[in-house]
C-alpha cells in the first residue's frame, strides 16, 4: 500500500513538474517575466533566484505553479507583463502545459515501444511474423468457474495446454472446444515465479443472448 502511494506521488509530480515547465518555457520564449516558478504548494522548503526567476520546492508535493508578470491583469504598459501581450501569446502560454503532456505522454509511448514493452496484438500480426515472445495473458476470470477454482489469477500467463505451446487467444479456444469435459493440464506463469502447471476439466457454458454455447475454462 505504502508503495502503492509513493508510485502515485511520484507519476503526480512528473506529470504536474513537465505540465508547469510548458507554461515556465512558453512564458520565457513569448518575453513574459517569470516570477517564481514553484514545484509543490507552499510553504516553501527551498528557494534559489537565479537571473529574474526564483525557483522554489515546497513542502506539499501535489501542485505546482508558474507565477508571471501580469497574469492578474497589472503592468498592462510594461513589455514583460503577460497582460502586455497579444492575445495570441498568452493563449500559448495558457495551452502551453496540456500540449506538454500530450508530447511526454507520446514520447513515453514511443521509447516504451521502442524498447518492447508487452502490448496486445491481433492473429494477423502473429501471422506476418512481426513480433516475437508472444504469451497470451488471463484479462480475468469468471467466479465459479474451473479456472477459478484452480487458482488461476488474472495477469497469468497461459504457457501450454497438455504440452501444446499456445500462442494465440484463438489457439486457447480451439484446443478447449475440441475437448469439453476432458480433463486438461495447463501451463502457466505467475510474475516471477516459476513456471506451475495445474490440471483441471473446461465446462461448456451457455450464452442465451447468442443462442451458443462456448468452451470455457
Amino acid at each position: 500500500m505504502l508503495l502503492t502511494i509513493i508510485s502515485f506521488i511520484i507519476i503526480l509530480s512528473l506529470l504536474i513538474f513537465v505540465h508547469e515547465f510548458g507554461h515556465f518555457i512558453t512564458a520565457k520564449k513569448s518575453g513574459m517575466k517569470v516570477e517564481e516558478f514553484g514545484f509543490g504548494f507552499p510553504p516553501r522548503l527551498w528557494g534559489a533566484k537565479k537571473g529574474e526567476t526564483v525557483y522554489s520546492i515546497n513542502w506539499i508535493p501535489l501542485g505546482g505553479f508558474v507565477k508571471i508578470k501580469g497574469e492578474d491583469g497589472g503592468g498592462r504598459e510594461e513589455t514583460d507583463s503577460f497582460s502586455h501581450k497579444p492575445f495570441g501569446q498568452k493563449s500559448l502560454v495558457l495551452s502551453a502545459g496540456v500540449l506538454m503532456n500530450v508530447v511526454f505522454a507520446y514520447l513515453l509511448i514511443s521509447v516504451g515501444l521502442m524498447i518492447g514493452l508487452p502490448t496486445a496484438v491481433d492473429t494477423n500480426d502473429l501471422a506476418k511474423n512481426q513480433i516475437s515472445n508472444v504469451r497470451v495473458q488471463i484479462a480475468g476470470v469468471v467466479e465459479d468457474s474451473p479456472a477459478k477454482a484452480a487458482g488461476l489469477k488474472m495477469g497469468d500467463y497461459i504457457l501450454s495446454l497438455d504440452g501444446q505451446e499456445i500462442k494465440s487467444v484463438q489457439q486457447l479456444k480451439e484446443y478447449v472446444s475440441q475437448n469439453p469435459e476432458s480433463e486438461i493440464s495447463l501451463g502457466y506463469v505467475r510474475g516471477k515465479q516459476e513456471p506451475a502447471e495445474i490440471k483441471f476439466t473446461p465446462r461448456v457454458m451457455k450464452v442465451l443472448a447468442r443462442r451458443k454455447s462456448w468452451g470455457s475454462i
